[in-house]
């Protein structure tokens, strides 16, 4: 067989390691035969358990080419002492957490105001920034234990008044109006100022007025009854940048802005690879460009077919933007890039395809007032049936810029993965708000992150993608929790896909304790 073998010429040559390695101990007088050493890499972090030492991925030189990454030891970390923490969505250790803390109690809380996320012990209350904890620690903690903890978010005093978890302009204990009347049996905290008991959904906190940077911006304390449930039994629905509560939706915003829109056909769509979302329901659009989603916010001179999502269309699906398509000299049909045929014949469209209850129409990215073309068909290759056919848009997963699966195959630039063939429901694995880069199909994990480049060879015929390394099967998917997009756990090893391949490391290979600190609330900033 021919073999190409594609080079990323960013990360993997400067590193030169998978995510398991082995490597030579020096032998000075070379009067023995040589020792390996196993080392293990996990977010970032490599571990070498035969010489207890753990280093961190940092930059050590840029050129013209790029920026050299490599492995330094971090001597803070005491290998015998130390115990590997995953908090939230970071893999840390307990070196990098404040001398006080009582790690029998701690625990993780969620995330906070402007990207600072939270965590406890028996005592305090802790805040910190994302990603940066082992470098500044923590930015402020709160004494709770004068209170009686109903839970993170809710506390009593000795007088029996509640008192909520503030986290804006600071963080504080704020009295909650007792004129709410709230059960503190079932009051809990959803997301952001929303709180829910059995009664209804309330805002607690701070009300914005105006937009953040603008001179009309102001705020002022609020405790209010949102929605009541009259007498309904409701369980709010959390999502990343909204609330559902019954038949209503609630941005994730502190102005407390309730969207117009039919939650029984409301379509959320993530716009390009940066954490800008829209929603809309056909007739009313909201995006969150500055955080959350305020119809305000919404900018005609930045984005396409606007008053298509506005005109009451039925819609039935909306495709990622970065799927990519060609269309011939019939402006009718639309073609799947894996189509095969002379790729001359036709020319790249860029945009988004929607499927409507009237069919499909395809917006062509450019100016704010683009009207959606109607198109006949649509058409994509059956790698089983090696014929070109009318789409099924129920057998299509769209996994990332380049690759796609149709009818149980994956496409990989346009060229066939040789290790899936005709997988049964192949689905996105997605934790508290993460949609992860990894795939499931029964008991098999496949993933998709941090590839720089990849081995093909021509089979039959045909150019064929060697994925096996980034494909583990008898793997009970049912135990898998995310901590972010490339590392998976469950109650015994660690998946991670950032170092060029799919590995699956015990924590008993580690040789120190693990301790699972994960997320209970959707995660809005994934990294």
């Amino acid at each position: 067989m021919q073999k190409q073998i594609f080079f990323c010429l960013f990360l993997l040559f400067s590193l030169s390691v998978c995510a398991q390695t082995e490597k030579p101990v020096a032998d000075t007088k070379n009067t023995s035969p040589k020792v390996r050493d196993s080392t293990y890499n996990i977010g970032g972090y490599q571990f070498n358990p035969s010489k207890k030492t753990v280093s961190i991925l940092q930059e050590f030189s840029k050129g013209k080419v790029g920026t050299s990454m490599g492995y330094f030891p971090d001597s803070s970390i005491k290998y015998d002492s130390t115990t590997l923490i995953v908090l939230g969505n970071e893999v840390l250790f307990k070196e990098y957490f404040p001398k006080e803390v009582d790690f029998a109690s701690l625990h993780y809380i969620g995330e906070s105001d402007y990207s600072q996320n939270l965590f406890s012990d028996k005592q305090f209350i802790y805040t910190y920034s994302p990603n940066f904890l082992k470098y500044q620690g923590t930015v402020k903690k709160l004494d709770v234990s004068d209170y009686t903890r109903i839970n993170d978010y809710v506390y009593e005093d000795k007088s029996g008044e509640l008192f909520f978890l503030n986290t804006t302009n600071g963080l504080k204990l704020s009295k909650i109006d007792a004129s709410l009347k709230l059960d503190k049996h079932s009051l809990k905290h959803l997301q952001g100022q929303y709180f829910a008991d059995k009664n209804g959904l309330y805002a607690l906190g701070v009300r914005y007025f105006g937009h953040m940077y603008s001179k009309k911006f102001s705020q002022q304390p609020i405790d209010i009854l949102v929605e009541s449930a009259n007498g309904r039994t409701i369980k709010p629905i959390i999502a990343r940048n909204y609330i559902v509560y019954g038949n209503s939706v609630y941005a994730k915003n502190h102005s407390i802005e309730k969207l117009k829109l039919d939650v029984n056909k409301m379509i959320e769509l993530k716009w390009g690879i940066q954490n800008i979302y829209f929603i809309t329901d056909g007739t009313n659009l909201f995006e969150n460009r500055h955080s959350s989603y305020r119809e305000a916010e919404w900018n005609k001179e930045n984005h396409y077919a606007n008053d298509f999502f506005k005109s009451g269309v039925n819609l039935l699906k909306i495709f990622s933007p970065q799927i990519k398509f060609l269309q011939g000299k019939d402006k009718n049909t639309l073609y799947f890039s894996n189509v095969k045929g002379d790729k001359n014949q036709y020319t790249e469209k860029h945009g988004i395809l929607i499927k409507t209850d009237q069919g499909y129409y395809f917006a062509n990215m450019g100016r704010a007032d683009t009207k959606p073309e109607k198109i006949a068909n649509v058409v994509i290759y059956n790698q089983k049936t090696k014929q070109n056919e009318e789409f099924e848009d129920s057998e299509f997963l769209n996994i990332e810029e380049r690759i796609f699966a149709y009818k149980g195959n994956v496409s990989f630039d346009n060229m066939p993965i040789k290790e899936i063939n005709n997988a049964k429901n192949l689905q996105f694995f997605v934790g508290i708000g993460i949609k992860t880069n990894f795939v499931t199909s029964s008991d098999t994990l496949i993933a998709f992150g941090n590839f720089g480049g990849y081995q093909s060879e021509i089979i039959d015929g045909g150019q064929q993608v060697i994925f096996e390394k980034w494909i583990k099967t008898g793997v009970d998917v049912t135990k898998l929790k995310a901590v972010n997009k490339n590392l998976l756990v469950d109650e015994q090893n660690f998946y991670d896909c950032s170092n060029g391949s799919l590995q699956i490391i015990p924590f008993k290979k580690l040789g120190l304790p693990v301790k699972l600190l994960l997320p209970t609330e959707p995660i809005q900033y994934d990294f």
